[in-house]
């Protein structure tokens, strides 16, 4: 076979990007969330964001840790995350499906990330990318305009309610969104609906309002849960909010119902 210097430069390109290292803590083969069809997600590990009600917060240190009697936390090369992928390319192909980065938070891992969307791309495999959008701009431009999915995260339009619960301000992450709705990409924002701290008409409504504004059509709620309360007690942490209870879903369809009619924007209750 006969290569040209494009081809071996391309070739070259290729093996040091599968040789790309970055911290996950989990790949979830199969998933018929977190993005159309059935998909592969890869959880990568750390976030800036503290939010006392995470489900998953072995997610949030960007260490390697222990859960109980659980390694959380693994160094993988992006060739062997890709290994593990290109395995349901039929599912994807036949569904509409693909890979989605997810975490913790993909954008704190930015070499990383941006080799898994390289070479998904070259593979043609459809790519999704959950983020609460935390970051620079500049990074988030370069990262996420191969991408064909977003899963933004919202999780509340006041900024001073936002400092005091997740340790820093949504000034940058409204502007990014901002910014990304700009780029032709199919957004998706999401809100995690915690009863007494962000489940408001008034928050939910803000946020559709925000999201037709800048011409995103699909809002998602997502109701709270107590699901990942237990892995909590493995990592020696404390859950802060026992006294919370789930919310009422009837009055989360409700509102969302009437936020729909009245914003003009898509408003889901998963």
């Amino acid at each position: 076979m006969h290569f040209n210097c494009n081809d071996i430069e391309k070739t070259d390109e290729v093996k040091i990007k599968s040789k790309i290292e970055g911290l996950i803590y989990n790949i979830q083969r199969y998933s018929l969330h977190d993005g159309p069809g059935i998909r592969t997600i890869v959880f990568l590990k750390g976030c800036p964001l503290k939010c006392p009600w995470c489900a998953n917060p072995e997610s949030q240190s960007s260490h390697i840790e222990k859960m109980g009697e659980e390694q959380v936390g693994k160094i993988i090369t992006v060739g062997d995350v890709m290994d593990i992928v290109k395995r349901d390319k039929a599912f994807y192909r036949r569904s509409g499906g693909g890979l989605t980065i997810s975490g913790g938070e993909p954008l704190m891992q930015p070499v990383f990330t941006k080799a898994l969307i390289d070479e998904a791309r070259s593979e043609g495999i459809n790519i999704a990318v959950e983020t609460s959008g935390f970051q620079k701009w500049e990074v988030i431009s370069e990262l996420l305009k191969d991408v064909d999915y977003v899963l933004f995260d919202i999780k509340t339009m006041d900024s001073d309610l936002h400092e005091e619960l997740m340790g820093v301000d949504n000034e940058v992450i409204l502007q990014n969104i901002k910014n990304l709705s700009c780029l032709n990409k199919q957004i998706t924002v999401r809100i995690p609906v915690i009863p007494g701290y962000n489940d408001s008409f008034q928050n939910l409504f803000e946020t559709a309002k925000f999201c037709h504004d800048i011409e995103i059509r699909e809002l998602h709620l997502l109701p709270y849960h107590q699901l990942g309360v237990h892995k909590y007690k493995k990592l020696n942490r404390e859950y802060m909010l026992n006294h919370i209870k789930p919310d009422n879903k009837d009055k989360l369809i409700s509102d969302a119902k009437k936020i729909q009619d009245e914003c003009g924007v898509i408003v889901k209750v998963h």
